[in-house]
């Protein structure tokens, strides 16, 4: 057998954070859950998406259970398609083989471990269950290591729970501005928050950004250069995930009929900062047969969002009916 050091097995994998103090100040019920799933199981399940603070969250929960100092190390699944597969790329990408790396994480010591775009698709219930079994088999083999599974989408077949992260309120904003280091006084007056609020749909990597350009810029300009930016995806200070890359290009290059109406929904949708009815959007593009399918396929892959609506009276005004629309959130809607 070969001898390989620990630290060179662990070495391509290691992920170091440092966590803003505005991180902290925010999201304090998912932190709790979070906490409470890992001290109970040593895995947890972090739904997520682009711009949100994904790492810096699973940093605040470290830091909140006294595991802050301890090694973090991070895997992705993002091309995850076989047990098979995963396993024959991790050998050529890391020099070892899989046991061999929960072996070495198992002779560190206690530490971390982020298992990130962990598989969900829709249609197949496989590869979730791969997944959590990946998380699994390392928390069996290493009795000191938590694993936290990060997801674009909610695994529907998840036995427990799952924490949700999604953009702040308006309320939580302010909390963000407050603990952020380079927040000055003029930006926590009430107009100022809800101003960057509107601009950023609470989304911290927006309001990040945000706060620095409002170092040159005054906030009218404020959405000029946001627009700007959405242009130049380089400025994002997040990778954008591989799941979303794939479920936009999946319809995208798609020649299908029927991918190519859901391509041109979405693409419509994301022309509605606040949405709107599916019933309404058939008019727009009357050239275009488009039906519920489309609008469910694009909930499948995470894509768009449901909200009810305020109720309208009907016509014997005795019973209220809600109407739902679609909406695409901001991190979507800036990769369209």
């Amino acid at each position: 057998d070969r001898i390989i050091p620990v630290l060179q097995i662990l070495e391509s994998t290691i992920h170091r954070i440092i966590t803003p103090p505005s991180h902290t100040a925010i999201r304090g019920l998912e932190q709790q859950t979070c906490c409470f799933e890992l001290e109970s199981k040593r895995i947890s399940w972090v739904v997520s998406d682009w711009g949100l603070g994904t790492d810096y969250f699973l940093s605040s929960v470290l830091d909140r259970i006294g595991q802050a100092s301890l090694p973090l190390f991070k895997m992705e699944l993002g091309n995850y398609s076989s047990r098979e597969e995963f396993f024959s790329d991790f050998s050529s990408r890391t020099g070892c083989s899989f046991t061999e790396y929960c072996k070495a994480l198992a002779s560190n010591g206690p530490s971390s471990l982020i298992l990130d775009e962990a598989p969900v698709v829709a249609d197949s219930s496989c590869l979730f269950s791969d997944a959590m079994k990946l998380a699994e088999l390392v928390t069996d083999f290493c009795i000191d290591i938590s694993v936290r599974l990060v997801s674009r989408s909610t695994p529907k077949l998840l036995v427990g729970t799952c924490i949700r992260l999604a953009p702040l309120d308006e309320p939580d904003t302010r909390a963000y501005l407050v603990a952020h280091p380079d927040v000055g006084h003029e930006l926590l007056t009430k107009s100022a928050v809800s101003d960057i609020y509107r601009h950023t749909e609470g989304v911290p990597g927006k309001i990040d950004r945000a706060i620095k350009q409002l170092r040159v810029v005054s906030l009218s300009d404020l959405t000029s250069e946001m627009i700007t930016d959405i242009q130049n995806s380089g400025l994002s200070t997040e990778t954008i995930p591989h799941s979303l890359t794939q479920a936009v290009d999946k319809l995208r290059l798609s020649k299908d009929e029927h991918s190519k109406r859901t391509w041109a929904l979405l693409k419509l949708l994301s022309t509605f900062p606040s949405g709107e009815v599916l019933q309404r959007i058939k008019y727009l593009i009357p050239r275009c047969t488009l039906r519920s399918e489309h609008a469910e396929e694009l909930l499948e892959l995470n894509l768009i969002g449901v909200r009810v609506a305020s109720a309208l009276m009907t016509r014997n005004r005795s019973n209220k009916e809600n109407f739902k629309i679609l909406y695409t959130p901001r991190q979507v809607r800036d990769h369209v």
